[in-house]
């Protein structure tokens, strides 16, 4: 490797530990080569970046820091390939997973409803929050299900299938179609869910707890189309960022704690989740709450989607996309190397619209490249055989001092017999004759300036 030090052009071996017996003193690295001043250049040495230390140190050069999460590059390549999945599976799967997937909300929300319902007034006197912090703590057991399992969740879909749009895999048609199904099987789901798990089975027989499941039904219908949209918004953006760190996780325990913290943010804040409204306003009607169900589902249910659609598809789907494929992936914290054939289409995106800008993949990049080169040496050969007919076209004369007369003949008429006949490998060089001749008239130049 080059001395650190700027300006110096010295040779050094990096041998790490081993014996510098055989190396110069002078080469050997000193303790404080940070504080020592170069004797030849009078400047302190430069650091290294690491990249450029990775590159020139070869102690470096295979080393590669041990990781037991993904890297956020393959998280997200790993979401392009689940979102193609998912489109591509068939209506009655869809349906069957997404109903799977409402029954675990109903059980889970069942269950998180038990455990809030069941704190006494003079606890929630003082600490308001303590209802939704025991929903939060085992609402977010739904997740693990679906998760492992494998459900079809329409909160995560946001995320998955905008992915896919973003890289302009998916149509819209196919990513809303696949939205629509995914949305209606769950609610599908939650419904059968709360009715099977919770009203016919008559868990809750206590007043206060019916109470507790009247009041947050009956108050859902009075959110407002607005702030339920707006509330809509940052709760699937917690949603999805849990699922994209469990897709970052590579063992259960670390799935599921990340899984967990996120839910719990957005359930303790207040936020509104379509679904998750899908099993509270049911399970209140199910034990005498009043509920506009038209005007429930236009001011709450609706709005409250749309925004998480926008908080996972837009925000968290989109910005993954564009940070993540920004010029390939280069210059970010987390680069790595993909062999998958779904990342060797190159693709450049407009970080604003969809508009896609495209380049030419590996193979017609190397084509591009050989046609460059092949220009070039047209456009050198041209030169040369522009030299070679200037030559051709000087006529000696007496004031012409320095020359030797013999050997530009000689050169002309080798290049008259090569352009006679047929061109080969050789002639790309030129004749040794001309390139003696050459040489002489270099070195007369310096002494006769008239005659150069």
């Amino acid at each position: 490797t080059t001395c650190g030090f700027p300006g110096c052009s010295n040779k050094s071996m990096v041998l790490g530990s081993k014996d510098l017996t055989h190396v110069p003193l002078d080469e050997q690295e000193h303790p404080n080569d940070h504080e020592r001043v170069h004797e030849k250049t009078g400047r302190r040495p430069l650091s290294q970046s690491p990249r450029k230390k990775k590159e020139t140190d070869p102690a470096l050069m295979d080393f590669e820091l041990s990781r037991d999460i993904n890297l956020q590059t393959e998280v997200q390549h790993q979401i392009e390939i689940l979102g193609l999945k998912k489109q591509a599976l068939p209506v009655w799967k869809i349906w069957v997973l997404g109903t799977l997937s409402g029954l675990w909300m109903s059980i889970a929300a069942t269950f998180a409803n038990m455990a809030a319902s069941s704190i006494g007034d003079g606890v929630t006197k003082y600490v308001p929050v303590a209802p939704k912090f025991v929903v939060s703590i085992f609402a977010p057991v739904a997740m693990y299900f679906i998760v492992v399992f494998g459900g079809e969740f329409y909160s995560g879909n946001c995320m998955f299938l905008s992915v896919g749009w973003f890289k302009g895999k998916l149509t819209t048609i196919q990513v809303l179609i696949n939205w629509i199904q995914c949305f209606l099987a769950n609610s599908l789901g939650c419904i059968i869910g709360i009715w099977m798990f919770a009203s016919l089975t008559e868990l809750f027989q206590d007043e206060d707890q019916i109470e507790f499941l009247k009041r947050n039904a009956e108050a859902k219908q009075h959110v407002g189309m607005w702030l339920s949209f707006i509330r809509g918004i940052p709760a699937n953006l917690m949603i999805c960022t849990s699922i994209q760190m469990g897709i970052s996780a590579r063992d259960m325990q670390g799935k599921l704690i990340v899984l967990h913290f996120p839910l719990m943010m957005y359930t303790v804040c207040g936020f509104e989740h379509a679904l998750t409204n899908m099993v509270v306003v049911p399970l209140g009607i199910a034990y005498g709450a009043q509920v506009n169900i038209g005007s429930w589902l236009l001011t709450n249910i609706i709005p409250a989607a749309i925004g998480n659609a926008i908080g996972g598809g837009l925000i968290i789907g989109g910005g993954g996309t564009l940070l993540f494929n920004w010029d390939k992936g280069e210059g970010n914290t987390n680069e790595v190397q993909h062999t998958h054939s779904v990342e060797k289409s190159m693709l450049k995106y407009n970080p604003f619209s969809r508009i896609r800008v495209p380049t030419v993949d590996k193979g017609a990049r190397n084509a591009e490249q050989l046609l460059s080169v092949r220009a070039s040496l047209a456009d050198t050969l041209r030169k040369i055989e522009e030299v070679e007919q200037q030559l051709l076209d000087v006529e000696l004369t007496d004031e012409m001092v320095n020359i030797d007369s013999e050997a530009v003949e000689a050169a002309k008429s080798e290049l008259r017999r090569r352009r006679g006949g047929a061109p080969s490998s050789s002639s790309m060089e030129p004749p040794s004759t001309l390139r003696s001749s050459l040489h002489h008239s270099q070195s007369g130049a310096g002494s006769h300036p008239e005659g150069a």
